[in-house]
């Protein structure tokens, strides 16, 4: 156990007096999360969240119903209309918060006193905290408060003051209120995309999460055997499972490490919230670190330099990353291509992060990634240490 420990320490005593790994592994990650969460939506902790989109299908077209929708629009709201069925489409697929279907007839069922209830879509993920139908019962309210003045118009000019204050209340009391009736779809095609730093934070920390273990710690272990080190340590009391357990520990550690600066200068720098259970983000991260060891010590045992360790190492780190969601949300992909996103390891370790990051998911939510994260570790791990014993 001592000669493993003496390993992974020693490949990280090593690591830590390059100066270029400082680069690679903090300022550039940190540069790019910067500068592409600017471009795909802004700082998601600042405050100034993306406009929730209220689809609205109005089937009656009057005067009333379109000053119901455009009083629909806030700061917060951004109102679309569309057609009914177009309506629900977008929100079963995640495109707006809710909609909103006014009947036809509204308006001359609102003059007659006899209220057509609306309704209210939603989904599993929309409108979290109510705001769009906080904001139609508002604007329902004062649809009833103006059709109670409207009617009472012509009283106006009679009665003094107090008479027609009751007039008023009596008249609104027993004007009958909007109904909405709340409809909700299954959800099965709901995801909530993550934008902003919610997506670059943790992509780049998979992405140079990968690039640390794979890329740079296939080279060193490769670097060793050229300079004649790994035989060396070999030709000492030591077998095959200490040298490449140390190994693997060292490159394990170097990639949780890396993970955790990324994560606390996304939260620092980013405002970017890692979910409220620390232990399911710590057990996430040290799950993927684990898978990327197991690909590491594989690909090093595939290639024969030091060079084709680092170009097959960074070319796989970067298609991995594409195709597994790091670099842009894998929902805004075809069918196909998200289907072939769960051939990969970075998929699994994004799907964790941005359950733990957008919808505050738990440990028994994450805990299908770390298991699948986890198998691949043994998968890779078993087949790069049967290669590495049959290429010495």
């Amino acid at each position: 156990m001592s000669h493993v420990l003496w390993i992974a320490l020693n490949h990280l005593k090593l690591l830590s007096r390059d100066r270029a790994a400082y680069i690679l592994l903090l300022a550039l990650p940190l540069a790019l999360t910067l500068v592409i969460g600017l471009a795909l939506g802004g700082i998601s902790g600042s405050g100034e969240e993306a406009k929730a989109a209220l689809a609205v299908a109005d089937l009656d077209q009057s005067g009333l119903s379109r000053y119901l929708a455009a009083a629909l629009e806030t700061e917060a709201i951004r109102v679309e209309h569309c057609p009914e069925g177009e309506a629900r489409e977008r929100v079963d697929s995640g495109e707006a918060a809710a909609a909103l279907i006014i009947p036809p007839g509204f308006e001359e069922s609102l003059r007659r006193g006899a209220p057509l209830p609306v309704t209210m879509v939603r989904g599993e993920r929309q409108d979290p905290s109510g705001l769009a139908e906080e904001r139609l019962r508002g604007v329902l309210n004062r649809l009833r408060a103006n059709a109670a003045a409207a009617a009472l118009g012509e009283a106006a000019g009679r009665g003094n003051w107090e008479e027609i204050f009751y007039r008023a209340d009596e008249k609104w009391r027993s004007s009958p209120a909007v109904k909405v009736v709340q409809e909700r779809v299954d959800g099965a095609s709901q995801r909530e995309i993550p934008t902003g730093h919610r997506q670059t934070s943790p992509g780049f920390v998979v992405m140079f999460g990968m690039m640390t273990v794979v890329a740079a710690g296939g080279t060193s272990l490769l670097q060793e055997k050229q300079a004649g080190t790994l035989a060396r340590l070999l030709a000492a009391p030591l077998t095959y499972f200490q040298l490449l357990s140390g190994k693997a520990l060292g490159l394990w550690s170097s990639g949780l490490v890396q993970m955790a600066v990324l994560i606390a200068a996304g939260r620092l720098l980013f405002q970017v919230e890692w979910g409220r259970d620390l232990p399911a983000l710590a057990l996430l991260a040290a799950a993927f670190s684990f898978a990327s060891t197991g690909l590491g010590l594989l690909l090093a045992s595939l290639c024969r330099t030091q060079g084709q360790a680092q170009a097959v190492g960074t070319l796989s780190v970067i298609l991995i990353s594409m195709l597994g969601g790091a670099w842009w949300p894998v929902e805004i992909l075809p069918g196909f291509m998200q289907s072939l996103a769960k051939a990969f390891p970075s998929y699994w370790a994004m799907q964790g992060f941005v359950d733990l990051i957008l919808r505050q998911a738990g440990l028994a939510q994450v805990a299908p990634a770390i298991l699948v994260l986890s198998a691949f570790g043994l998968v890779f791990l078993s087949l790069g240490v049967l290669l590495f014993r049959r290429r010495q």
